[in-house]
């Protein structure tokens, strides 16, 4: 399981260098006036909140027992599950929230 964990670490590190490359000169985020530092904040909470509602995702379709003490929901390497489809519509809506919010998007 700690297999599990190096690649995700190394994937968003590698997400995060991509993001830099992208947003880096780009003429939207300069217009409205937006930072690499605000960039990297929506990508890191979106990362932290999107990797939440996958693991509740899992619990709703998967209910067991150990899952109902907060550490066995919290410990998710030790009992592992987590959704690629509950990562991606709950990471997905919220950062279409927090976007318009902030006023990143129209």
């Amino acid at each position: 399981m700690q297999f599990f964990i190096i690649v995700l670490i190394i994937d968003f590190v590698l997400f995060l260098f991509r993001l830099y490359h992208v947003a880096n000169d780009d003429y939207v985020l300069i217009k409205k006036n937006k930072t690499l530092e605000d960039v990297f904040n929506v990508a890191f909470i979106t990362a932290l909140i999107a990797l939440l509602i996958s693991r509740f995702f899992h619990v709703f379709l998967n209910p067991q027992p150990v899952f109902l003490n907060p550490l066995g929901f919290l410990l998710f390497p030790y009992f592992p599950g987590l959704s690629l489809t509950g990562g991606v519509i709950g990471g997905s809506i919220f950062l279409l929230f927090y976007l318009r919010q902030n006023n990143f998007i129209l």
